[in-house]
């Protein structure tokens, strides 16, 4: 294999535009961002074990057919069947939940279904998806001892030595160590390549504290239950019975700002490991081991910033989709589509507070009726949500048009949906509104995330929305022992998640969504909304943003995005264009990033085994995978990226969807860069 030729380290240019809020945001992302270097090795030698790993290491082997890397034995046919059942429901063994943690995570992002493609358009081909090799797993901690993340090296025997590689696959979402183990995970064992994983300080840290004396219950890093003294997080006290805390919110280290942190401690324990374990013919290093940084959603944007903090230049290309980047709030930059010039830029957290407000009434709009997965929205729901835009609109939250005076909520609907398309979004991402609402997306979002920018502990929680197990009529009860054993192998890390939901403590300690106002009930959610709206420009939440912003200076390496245009969760508008725009002020005619967006692509793949979904949209893993493998040819045999660009993909209804390669010449397709400006077709 040639050597590498290692980056140039770019000069920062910084963005001196005009931007409407966050002035103190854009300022200090001019500056080189301070890079929290505690426990990161020195980039001296792949062969030592890193300054952060104090903890032993978990070593198991797979051999490939009982069991494996990639699907745990399991094989695609396992995969797209149901979830095994436990032997013992209420004592797991590790195997089982390892079994189940990657069945669950699997299906919960990828379409594994054969009619969808999975197996032939994309994902492991039939026969090679069991993949034996040694399974390494450890944790790293902060300065006070608590654990910061989870990390684990997959290591598989056929491993390429001639042309070693690794590739990063940090959890999506707020998901386990397992969560992209169906995206960049598997990629990276199909192409024979070392993969490094990390939940980002996020994962199923779930904590049931002790309603007497002695310590409360937790998980271990295997999944298992396990006392507080072992276990991947702890808190002291809760804010009422039954609560439970969760690491992503709750821990008081605000995770995100050491995503990129933790990507970098994965990269260099697999070096370490490969060496220590593996190194025997060899010594593997990062002149001749290729490392791409990846993954999807949360775990794109951890491999993006751990690109931009790279100092010891462990990162050679980076290839994500579908990224959650934060970017200065108010940020004006030049970007321009059919509709103009985007607006300005937003923070998720900015916009989660906002839908969570308005966008269960919007779902009501006439023409969402017929929307994929409306359905979703029960009758009950649609009377609930219905009696929410009466509240919005005697609160002054519609505006003052003559509409705003109506009592028809369909009326109101259209004033909620404008008050979301005010924000800068793109009209089509609207379509999945019904949905999220059903399944208290954005509520979700901006319970977890403003506890976690603002440092909120799990006894004093923001707004006063705690999480519980609850009974039938939605009060907080004890977990079941059987759904307390199979946590770890049932959630998604965020609440409402494996029987977990949102408790509204201000309106009596009952479960959020129930608090919309049925009949001529009192709106009593709406408060707590409000509340949490208004939480967003709290000095400790506005720090904790702070601490999360991109510099989108990666450093002259070589990087692709994949972005759904449809994506309803995290808005091409708002993360994946203006990162582009403000990489090119960064990093000017010497940038390598490459922004390839997909028509009738979306957030949440996994819903496409579902009909009404793929009759609307395409799978965007098609096109990661897709990217993924262009950078590959790209590093090993010196081949040209395609251009950045727009791709014409359509959903197929009955038939299969046209998925249009991602082409080396575009055309009318490229996305123009003339002079500062952007263009996107």
């Amino acid at each position: 294999m040639h050597r590498k030729t290692r980056h140039r380290k770019m000069s920062r240019n910084c963005y001196r535009g005009p931007a409407a809020l966050g002035l103190a945001l854009i300022l200090g992302a001019c500056a080189k961002p301070a890079l929290n270097t505690t426990g990161l090795a020195a980039a001296a030698d792949e062969t030592q074990a890193p300054a952060f790993l104090r903890d032993p290491v978990s070593r198991l082997y797979y051999d490939g057919d009982s069991d494996d890397l990639h699907t745990a034995g399991l094989g695609i046919e396992g995969l797209r069947a149901a979830a095994p059942a436990f032997a013992d429901p209420l004592a797991p063994t590790t195997r089982e939940l390892r079994r189940n943690r990657i069945h669950y995570n699997y299906n919960a992002i990828v379409n594994t279904a054969a009619a969808g493609g999975f197996g032939t358009r994309f994902g492991p081909a039939p026969g090679s998806e069991k993949v034996a090799g040694h399974e390494y797993l450890t944790v790293s901690r902060y300065p006070d001892g608590s654990v910061a993340a989870v990390l684990m090296v997959q290591v598989p025997d056929n491993l390429d030595r001639n042309r070693p590689c690794i590739v990063t696959a940090p959890s999506s979402g707020s998901r386990g160590v397992y969560g992209a183990i169906g995206t960049a995970g598997a990629w990276g064992l199909t192409r024979n390549c070392v993969v490094a994983y990390t939940d980002k300080g996020t994962g199923t840290g779930f904590y049931f504290p002790a309603t007497g004396e002695g310590t409360g219950t937790g998980y271990d890093l295997h999944g298992r239950v396990n006392d507080g003294a072992n276990a991947v997080f702890s808190a002291a006290a809760t804010s009422g019975p039954h609560r439970v805390a969760v690491k992503h919110s709750h821990s008081g280290h605000n995770v995100e700002k050491d995503w990129g942190r933790f990507v970098l401690q994965s990269v260099q324990l697999a070096f370490y490991l490969l060496n220590h374990h593996h190194g025997r013919e060899q010594t593997f290093t990062r002149a001749n081991t290729l490392v791409i940084a990846s993954s999807i959603s949360n775990g794109g944007a951890s491999s993006v910033r751990a690109a931009e903090q790279d100092e010891g230049d462990w990162i050679d290309a980076v290839v994500v989709a579908e990224p959650n980047l934060a970017l200065p709030a108010g940020l004006e930059l030049p970007v321009y589509d059919s509709a103009g010039r985007l607006p300005a830029v937003r923070t998720l957290l900015d916009i989660s507070t906002h839908f969570a407000l308005y966008q269960g009434c919007a779902a009501l709009a006439p023409g969402l009726q017929a929307a994929p997965l409306a359905v979703a929205l029960t009758p009950p729901l649609r009377e609930a949500y219905g009696n929410r835009c009466l509240a919005l609109a005697a609160r002054g939250l519609l505006g003052d048009s003559p509409g705003a005076e109506s009592t028809d909520p369909k009326a109101l609907a259209e004033l909620a949906q404008q008050a979301l398309l005010d924000y800068g979004i793109l009209a089509d991402t609207l379509a999945l509104g019904p949905f999220s609402s059903a399944i208290q997306l954005w509520e979700s979002l901006a319970v977890t995330y403003t506890n976690a920018y603002g440092r909120y502990r799990a006894q004093a929680p923001a707004c006063r929305v705690s999480f519980a197990a609850i009974d039938a009529t939605g009060q907080p009860s004890a977990p079941a022992p059987v759904l307390q054993a199979a946590l770890p192998s049932l959630s998604s890390g965020i609440p409402p998640t494996g029987g977990l939901a949102l408790i509204d403590d201000s309106a009596g300690g009952i479960e959020l969504v129930r608090t919309l106002p049925r009949g001529a009930g009192t709106d009593r959610g709406l408060d707590t909304l409000l509340c949490l709206r208004r939480a967003l420009a709290a000095e400790a939440v506005q720090q904790g943003l702070g601490e999360i912003i991109a510099s989108a200076d990666l450093q002259g390496k070589p990087a692709i995005i994949v972005h759904g245009r449809d994506d309803h969760l995290i808005n091409v508008n708002h993360s994946s264009r203006p990162y582009l725009a403000l990489n090119r002020q960064r990093e000017g005619e010497q940038s390598r990033l490459h922004y390839y967006e997909v028509t009738h692509g979306q957030h949440f793949d996994a819903l496409l085994r579902i009909p009404d979904f793929a009759r609307n949209y395409v799978p965007l893993h098609y096109y990661f995978e897709q990217a993924l493998d262009l950078m590959w040819e790209h590093l090993a045999a010196q081949r040209p990226l395609p251009p950045s660009q727009v791709i014409r993909a359509q959903p197929g209804g009955a038939a299969a969807p046209q998925l249009p390669a991602i082409a080396p010449a575009p055309g009318n397709n490229a996305i123009k860069f003339t002079g500062a400006k952007i263009i996107i077709p």
